[in-house]
């Protein structure tokens, strides 16, 4: 399934519009209708919704890849924001409505304008007494959480906003995911024999998109082992001659860290261990599959959450044999 930049950028093309034109229309300069077709950004909610008005096309459909909709036309909640979104131990919760995005849209919106303002009491409070105990914290993830995070990096970029503040903001959304995820009345059920390790390669710092995955193996019964950075090959293979790990996963945000991730990977590839872990590797500075598997090495590749969510009965498949034959 084409990702979001995919998906703009076809409907830009189906009215026959220049990326400088979409973006005079959006008042943005071009550079931004860029990063977003190359999923280096992605626009905050207000400017989701314009863009699906100047593009005549449905927010859902720049979201999901659901059916090609014109923008005034009823949209349909897609698989990817309906219940099916969500694993099988979720059929009993409610189900993800159009108006519960848009809640959580709203909840996004006055979250980051505390965030920004230094208010962080207050943004806390914002989201603790409107939580929704009983649905995925994936949700908040995509809707809340990740969105903030992305307004974060704009601002920076803008030098609206220090890098001192970036990390006393990413801290606080840490926090807060832990904390929702220790509340959550949807518990994950480890009840595989599957694992995964998760860690950054090199200097990369950026841990939150790595603990996002987590909670998505999490979901899927899988024990998770959370490594981190900065770890020496020699206590990694000390670790995975202890454990056992079928699947050890690498996020990388910052292009000049791929080089890092490579070598990473080749040492990985030559430890004495029982067991060679499926290496996956995802994050904002990877394009491509063909990029991931050839160039650094890497067994599989998942642009988003959402596709890894959506493929892991594959990925258990595929490590069938892997697992009878340890």
């Amino acid at each position: 399934m084409a990702d979001f930049g995919t998906r703009l950028k076809a409907a830009r093309k189906d009215k026959k519009m220049t990326q400088k034109a979409l973006a005079d229309r959006l008042g943005v300069e071009q550079s931004t209708v860029s990063n977003y077709e190359n999923n280096f950004r992605f626009p905050v909610a207000s400017a989701l919704r314009e863009i699906a008005e100047q593009l005549n096309v449905s927010v859902d459909y720049l979201l999901s890849g659901s059916e090609f909709q014109e923008s005034n036309s009823k949209p349909e909640t897609s698989q990817e924001v309906s219940g099916e979104f969500l694993s099988n131990q979720d059929n009993d919760s409610h189900p993800i409505s159009s108006e519960l995005i848009k809640n959580l849209n709203k909840l996004q919106t006055e979250f980051f304008e505390y965030l920004k303002h230094g208010q962080f009491n207050e943004a806390t409070d914002l989201i603790i007494n409107n939580r929704i105990p009983d649905i995925n914290l994936m949700l908040y993830n995509d809707y809340v959480f990740v969105p903030t995070l992305r307004d974060l990096g704009t601002h920076w970029e803008t030098g609206q906003m220090s890098v001192a503040e970036e990390h006393i903001i990413s801290d606080v959304i840490d926090k807060l995911m832990t904390r929702l995820d220790q509340e959550s009345l949807v518990q994950p059920n480890l009840n595989k024999l599957y694992s995964a390790a998760l860690m950054l390669p090199g200097m990369e710092e950026h841990e939150f998109p790595l603990k996002m995955i987590s909670e998505v193996f999490k979901r899927h019964g899988w024990l998770t082992y959370y490594i981190g950075k900065n770890i020496p090959i020699s206590s990694l293979e000390d670790f995975f001659k202890k454990k056992t790990i079928h699947v050890l996963v690498l996020s990388v945000t910052l292009i000049n860290h791929l080089n890092s991730c490579e070598a990473l990977i080749r040492a990985i590839r030559s430890l004495d261990t029982d067991l060679q872990p499926k290496i996956i590797v995802g994050g904002n500075a990877i394009t491509d599959e063909d990029f991931a598997v050839n160039q650094l090495g890497a067994d599989y590749y998942f642009p988003s959450l959402q596709s890894l969510d959506r493929a892991m009965d594959d990925l258990e498949n595929s490590l069938i044999g892997l697992l009878q034959n340890y």
